[in-house]
C-alpha cells in the first residue's frame, strides 16, 4: 500500500496560517507540518501540535525569512537584523564561505533546539524555499544536523538527486501542487484531470511526500509573503475536493514522517 505524507510548510508563520493548518488536519487529509522556530506564530503552533498528537511536526529550517534566533551573527543578516532575502542568495550576492557556514550551522541547530525544547519531537527537517538543498554548503549542513539528530530530510530531486546513504527520505516528492490547483480552481474538468495525474504518480512509489502551503490570510501573510490566496485555495483541495476522494478510493495510507523515523 502506498503511504502518503501531506506536509504543509510555513507552520508557525502566523496565527492565521496555523488555523488553516489546523482545519486542514482536522477536517481534511493534512498529516504533517514543518514549524518555523523564528516566526511570530511559533508558540501558537506548538500549542496546536500538542493538542493534535497524530499530526507530525518537523522543523522548517529558515535562512531567508524573518530574523535569526541567534543575535551573534554577522553574515546571515542585513543591516536591519533580518535574514538576507532569497533574491540575495539567488543572485550570489551573499558569499557562502566557511565563516558563513559556521553561522548557519549554529542558527539551524538553534532552531532545531527551540522546537525540541518546546516539547516537540521533530519528525524530519526541510527548509523554507528548499534552502537546505539549493546549495552544496546548505546540503552539507542539513545532512550534518540530520545525522546529529538522526532525522529524515525532505528529498527534492531537482536540487539534490542523490542523498548520502545514511539520510532517510521519501521515495518521491510531489512539487507544484499548490500552484497548479490555484491555476485550475475554476476549471473543474482540468482540475480533476490534474488530481488523477497526481494520484497516478503517487501510486508508482512506496512512500511519497506531497508538499502544500495551507493557511488563512491575515496582514502578515498578505504583505509579508508571496503566497497569499493560494494558501486558502489549497485548504479546499485537501479538505473538500475530488482529490480527497481519490486518495481514499485508491486506498492510499495517510501517514507522517514518523514512519521514516521508525526505520
Amino acid at each position: 500500500m502506498t503511504k502518503l505524507i501531506i506536509n504543509t510548510d510555513d507552520f508557525g508563520y502566523s496565527r492565521s496560517v496555523n488555523y488553516g493548518v489546523l482545519d486542514s488536519h482536522r477536517l481534511g487529509i493534512l498529516t504533517s507540518g514543518t514549524l518555523m522556530a523564528n516566526m511570530p506564530g511559533f508558540e501558537h503552533g506548538v500549542q496546536i501540535a500538542k493538542e493534535n498528537p497524530d499530526f507530525g511536526v518537523g522543523v522548517h529550517l529558515v535562512l531567508d525569512c524573518g530574523k535569526p534566533l541567534l543575535k551573534t551573527h554577522e553574515l546571515l543578516m542585513d543591516e536591519k537584523g533580518i535574514f538576507h532575502s532569497f533574491d540575495a542568495y539567488a543572485s550570489g550576492e551573499v558569499k557562502r564561505d566557511e565563516a558563513w557556514k559556521a553561522e548557519l550551522e549554529a542558527e539551524w541547530d538553534a532552531q532545531i533546539q527551540k522546537v525540541m525544547n518546546a516539547g516537540i519531537k521533530p519528525t524530519h527537517f526541510d527548509a523554507h524555499h528548499h534552502m537546505h538543498l539549493r546549495f552544496e554548503e546548505t546540503q552539507e549542513i542539513v545532512f550534518k544536523l540530520a545525522t546529529k539528530y538522526n532525522m529524515p530530510v525532505r528529498r527534492f530531486e531537482r536540487y539534490c538527486p542523490v542523498f548520502p546513504d545514511n539520510i532517510r527520505h521519501t521515495d518521491y516528492f510531489v512539487d507544484g501542487f499548490d500552484q497548479t490547483v490555484c491555476e485550475l480552481i475554476t476549471d473543474e474538468d482540468a482540475l480533476l484531470k490534474y488530481f488523477n495525474e497526481v494520484i497516478d504518480d503517487i501510486l508508482k512509489h512506496d512512500i511519497v511526500e506531497l508538499m502544500v502551503h495551507a493557511g488563512y490570510l491575515d496582514y502578515s501573510v498578505l504583505y509579508g509573503s508571496s503566497w497569499t490566496t493560494v494558501r486558502a485555495t489549497v485548504i479546499k483541495a485537501i479538505t473538500d475536493s475530488p482529490f480527497v476522494d481519490l486518495v481514499h478510493k485508491n486506498n492510499i495510507e495517510l501517514v507522517n514522517y514518523s514512519i521514516l523515523c521508525e526505520k
